[in-house]
């Protein structure tokens, strides 16, 4: 009624946050959401070496187990149903995508078995927006029938979900292995003395090694710091080795990677849980030194190294990081014609993933990503302009290297 004074907002019900045994019930409720949605895009990325294709694929893929980790995690919960909802948002595209991949030729247009797939899935969105109301459920038997009608008669279960690192994912989507750290050689020899230097330096651990399961103390900072600081560095020398970047991007490149893992762990892989060492790990299920999340990377990378060998997580997070760098934030630093957003956009995308490669450019910011964002770009100009991690702060201070 015109005039009438309107009722207060009703109070917004505080999230109560999950508990173990509910969060475990949840993530095994969404793994076969998961492994249908890899085994679809796995499949399509067979059909065709279409490097655009397989990169459209990727990126679904990665943008999908981001909002599936926030859901577990909490950031962003469903509304309602979470594997329903998980479907409605990715099947769109993933439509799309075989369309424009059949249109442009990149897909044989004549794949009966790419139209009963389409056909099956828009039948089940369009039964839920037809009638909302029923709440459409997708149960694990409909999702393995619609996955089966890609791949005809193949052997296997199309749903079945493994943590197992998967060498054709990665070939297909052009994630290198990365090789076991190696010991450094021993000094070459000159005299029976030198000799047994060599034999004793040969016996010891590899400095790369020598980092595993070592939480430091307080005293053993400095040298912690000098350690992972090398080994950072080296990674990102490895990764520009492997890819390289053209100026200015190899040393913005250069300088997040080391930045990256001050803002993730405080570059950090262990921690003490139930008065042993383990490995550090995030709500969401980010772990390690580089915080690579078992969910997103599921099928990449293997996941007990991850836990448990510093040098790999480094590796693997300098990895996804060049990918971010080149794939996402670039094109949107040129598009915006500001090189300086590469950083700010690369790590928004390994924070939160491609879809929010501008969030730090928005005019209307979440309070939370905005305090992430800027910490991020103050770390990172810091480390720039030649300042060092100290550690013992979780920051970076020009007083660091003069300790």
């Amino acid at each position: 009624m015109p005039g009438s004074p309107r009722p207060p907002p009703a109070a917004a019900t505080p999230v109560v946050p999950l508990t173990e045994a509910e969060l475990e019930a949840l993530e095994k409720a969404l793994e076969p959401w998961d492994a249908f949605l890899l085994y679809s895009i796995k499949q399509v990325a067979l059909d065709s070496e279409n490097t655009a294709l397989r990169k459209r694929l990727f990126t679904l893929l990665l943008e999908s187990r981001y909002r599936l980790t926030e859901i577990l995690s909490g950031d962003a919960p469903a509304a309602g149903d979470p594997l329903r909802e998980l479907f409605v948002e990715a099947w769109e595209e993933l439509r799309t995508i075989l369309a424009d991949g059949q249109r442009d030729g990149a897909l044989d247009a004549s794949l009966l078995r790419y139209a009963a797939f389409i056909d099956a899935g828009n039948a089940l969105l369009a039964l839920d927006r037809a009638a909302p109301g029923l709440a459409m459920t997708l149960s694990a038997d409909g999702l393995r029938q619609l996955a089966r009608s890609l791949r005809p008669g193949a052997a296997g279960d199309p749903l079945a979900y493994d943590w197992a690192a998967d060498p054709q994912l990665r070939q297909l989507f052009g994630v290198e292995e990365i090789p076991d750290s190696e010991p450094p050689a021993p000094p070459p020899t000159r005299s029976w003395l030198d000799l047994f230097i060599a034999r004793a330096y040969a016996a010891e651990p590899g400095a790369e090694k020598a980092l595993d399961r070592w939480i430091p103390r307080r005293d053993e900072l400095d040298a912690y710091e000098a350690r992972i600081g090398q080994l950072l560095k080296k990674t990102a020398a490895a990764e520009l080795q492997r890819a390289s970047l053209a100026a200015p991007y190899d040393n913005i490149y250069r300088n997040m990677v080391p930045t990256t893992a001050l803002i993730e762990s405080c570059w950090r892989q262990y921690a003490v849980r139930g008065g042993k060492v383990s490995y550090l790990r995030s709500g969401s299920g980010s772990i390690g030194i580089m915080q690579i999340n078992q969910i997103v990377w599921r099928g990449f990378y293997q996941l007990e190294r991850l836990r448990w060998d510093t040098a790999y997580n480094a590796r693997a997070g300098a990895q996804i990081l060049l990918r971010y760098v080149k794939d996402y934030a670039i094109p949107y630093a040129e598009k915006s014609g500001d090189p300086s957003n590469v950083p700010r956009a690369a790590y928004a995308v390994y924070n939160a993933g491609p879809r929010a490669v501008g969030r730090f450019d928005k005019e209307k910011k979440h309070p939370r990503e905005q305090r992430v964002d800027e910490h991020l770009w103050t770390l990172y100009q810091g480390i720039a302009s030649g300042g060092q991690a100290d550690l013992r702060t979780c920051d970076v201070s020009t007083a660091a290297a003069s300790r």
